[in-house]
């Protein structure tokens, strides 16, 4: 065993002198890549900066709508976090000063309808406390005629209505 590995080592040595009596070759691509002159890229090539300054507008409103588009959800989640916590004030605050509320959203999404119930809830709230509450009066008042608490808040505005102690009436003019 100990003469095989005498042999594998004396062919190497063998080897290497081998390659070191011969030159070493050097390529020269690194040298004329350097030589080279660098030529200015032709006209049909470049693009005006016109095309530049749209993407990178496009590119900004695109991420504007995006950053909206997250706001918009997370003031949603807030708002029904607070309603399922009976904190109606909470929720109808949040909604009612988000700062996109109806512009990523078409008519009767979810933060408008979510609106629409949290001033739904926080009218019969009161209601239940004091039956003659203005304010609730006034919460109802607000729910669009889309939402599915329309009808509801409708029935108790009929309940709640004074008919004016003074009413006009209208004459007709006799020929």
């Amino acid at each position: 065993m100990a003469s095989e590995s005498d042999t594998h080592k004396k062919d190497l040595s063998a080897s290497n002198s081998a390659n070191e009596s011969q030159p070493a070759k050097v390529s020269h691509i690194l040298d004329e890549v350097l030589e080279e002159v660098e030529t200015v890229a032709p006209r049909h090539n470049r693009h005006p900066l016109i095309i530049d300054l749209a993407m990178a507008l496009c590119l900004l409103l695109t991420m504007g709508a995006f950053s909206a588009g997250l706001i918009k959800m997370y003031v949603t989640h807030s708002a029904e976090q607070s309603i399922n916590q009976r904190n109606y004030q909470a929720a109808i605050a949040l909604l009612e000063g988000a700062p996109f509320p109806d512009l990523f959203s078409p008519p009767g999404s979810e933060p408008r309808e979510l609106l629409n119930q949290a001033l739904y809830l926080d009218a019969m709230a009161k209601l239940n406390a004091y039956s003659e509450d203005p304010v609730a009066l006034k919460e109802l008042e607000k729910i669009d005629a889309s939402s599915r608490f329309f009808e509801l808040s409708q029935e108790i505005l009929k309940e709640h209505f004074k008919p004016a102690a003074v009413q006009t009436q209208s004459t007709e003019n006799q020929n």
